[in-house]
């Protein structure tokens, strides 16, 4: 990176957050699931590329703390600004490094994971070639890369319009005021389209809805960016080959290309033993514009195609909701949604009583064994108790599997660390604290962002573990009178609420911040 950019960075730093599909729990599931062996999480060595203020990489610190952690950045602000946080918390198994990634060298030493989110597409060729390197030299053998980036034929469109953007913005004006010309130009471009629904207006006006609702850091440092390159999935890959590395999965089993149409598999766009070429046929008929991909040493063994019985080795997650009843008048096809509208109808009895345990016991990480002793009690016919989804994989493992890849079930290989009970003296995790004291925005022990509201937010700066429900009801009540705190949007139209009504909001309050995964004890 160049002086300016970096100095840029400094400036306006890029609002880097924890990603799910990063953490090493997540990276060792999906190669598990493709064959491999991956390392133990509990004592992992994870390295993070571009890790601006360590917002990502801090969380798996706090979480796994027998781990080891390195970030690498090229922000000095950035750096310190992680460092302070990780002062507050008082870690001692992470390193934040202002290092320029041209200049890593064998000293680094080896890592069971290496993440690369939002960097690979925004740094010159030269330094995107340095990434694999680093991923070929300092992965385990037995190690799993993230590497995330743009892609084509979903980014045609995006770079027509950033070209015309960048032409329009004054280079030599302050940032934010770049991104102003850049908003008001997309708007009036939009609006004044001579072909209002044609393709090309249509391409403005998607990139004008997206840049409205994008923080300015983001549109400065992404479309804005000097560098911002594209690829297609096959130059990634034909790429990460040239350093020995091979491509395993998207990083999120439901974000992968998944089984086509009928009307496709039966085609030759399918390409059936060819994977490369495979998924470039669905990017094109998808239209995708980012992908998440995992890669590993080309010498490791890969069995493209996931196991039923592996689901034996993993926790699992409800995402899903049924849809209708479910007492005495349920239908026979009984359906589940997640919240980004995935669905699954399905009739089989043995299916439709594991969704519906994990269901009432979510967010609790269920292990099959115990999964299947909670669904067995949802049955009551001698036909379906006769199945024996331990030796029959087509009665639960297999569904729960095609679940698990479209989405509706979450696998895990290591438990969570949060609570999902409201103990007598709730402790929140350390770290959404500290962040609840600069704003809205914390992150779960589930490694994901979350916007509280003023409530939420102010109960949670309390959490420490060492006051009593009573207690905390003192403190709010105190921090009322005081004027800390306002009841603005709850009820009692902004006045103090009734002792026996703020109870039941901070009891309502406990629950949602435990079922956030945000109490810790």
């Amino acid at each position: 990176m160049s002086t300016a950019e970096a100095r840029l960075y400094d400036e306006v730093p890029y609002e880097s957050g924890p990603y799910a599909e990063t953490h090493p729990d997540s990276l060792a599931t999906v190669a598990t699931l493709f064959g491999m062996t991956p390392p133990g999480i509990r004592a992992c060595r994870v390295l993070e590329l571009g890790c601006a203020r360590g917002s990502n990489v801090i969380p798996m610190a706090l979480g796994l703390p027998e781990g080891r952690f390195v970030g690498l950045d090229f922000s000095p602000r950035q750096i310190a600004d992680g460092q302070r946080t990780i002062d507050a918390l008082g870690l001692r198994n992470i390193d934040l490094r202002v290092m320029n990634l041209l200049d890593v060298d064998r000293q680094l030493g080896e890592f069971d994971y290496i993440v690369c989110h939002g960097v690979f597409s925004w740094v010159p060729r030269l330094v995107q070639d340095k990434i694999l390197a680093i991923c070929s030299a300092h992965l385990r053998p037995d190690g799993v890369a993230y590497v995330s980036y743009n892609t084509y034929p979903g980014w045609h469109g995006r770079r027509m319009v950033r070209e015309m953007v960048l032409d329009h913005v004054d280079a030599a004006a302050p940032p934010r005021e770049r991104v102003r010309q850049a908003r008001e130009f997309l708007e009036v471009l939009g609006q004044s389209c001579s072909r209002p629904t044609s393709p090309f207006a249509e391409s403005i006006k998607s990139e004008w809805r997206l840049w409205q609702k994008l923080p300015d850091e983001c549109i400065l440092h992404d479309p804005l960016g000097d560098v911002n390159e594209p690829v297609y999935f096959h130059e990634f890959v034909g790429r990460a080959a040239e350093h020995r590395l091979q491509f395993i999965a998207e990083a999120e089993l439901w974000d992968s290309a998944g089984a086509p149409p009928e009307k496709v598999r039966q085609s030759p766009l399918c390409c059936p033993g060819d994977l490369v070429r495979r998924e470039q046929h669905l990017d094109f008929l998808r239209g995708r514009t980012f992908r998440r991909s995992l890669l590993c040493h080309e010498g490791a063994r890969l069995n493209r195609e996931p196991q039923p019985e592996l689901i034996e080795r993993f926790l699992l997650e409800g995402r899903a909701i049924p849809v209708e009843s479910r007492g005495s008048d349920a239908p026979s096809v009984l359906q589940f949604r997640t919240d980004e509208g995935v669905t699954l109808s399905t009739s089989k009895p043995w299916v439709k009583a594991a969704l519906l345990t994990l269901f009432d016991r979510w967010p609790r990480l269920i292990a099959f064994d115990e999964l299947y002793l909670q669904a067995r009690r949802h049955l009551h016919s001698p036909r379906d108790l006769e199945l024996d989804p331990l030796q029959d994989p087509t009665v639960l493992k297999e569904p729960l599997l095609r679940c698990a890849l479209i989405g509706l079930v979450g696998l895990h290989l290591h438990p969570r660390s949060e609570v999902a009970e409201v103990s007598e003296r709730p402790r929140a995790s350390p770290l959404a604290r500290l962040q609840a004291k600069e704003g809205a925005n914390v992150t779960t022990l589930r490694h994901r962002r979350l916007a509280l509201n003023e409530f939420d937010r102010q109960v949670l700066l309390r959490l420490d573990g060492r006051q009593t429900h009573a207690e905390l009801l003192q403190a709010l009540s105190a921090s009322a009178d005081s004027g800390e705190i306002s009841f603005a949007g709850l009820p009692g139209d902004g006045a103090e609420p009734s002792p026996e009504v703020l109870s039941r909001l901070l009891a309502k309050t406990l629950r949602r911040l435990a079922r956030s995964g945000l109490l810790a004890g």
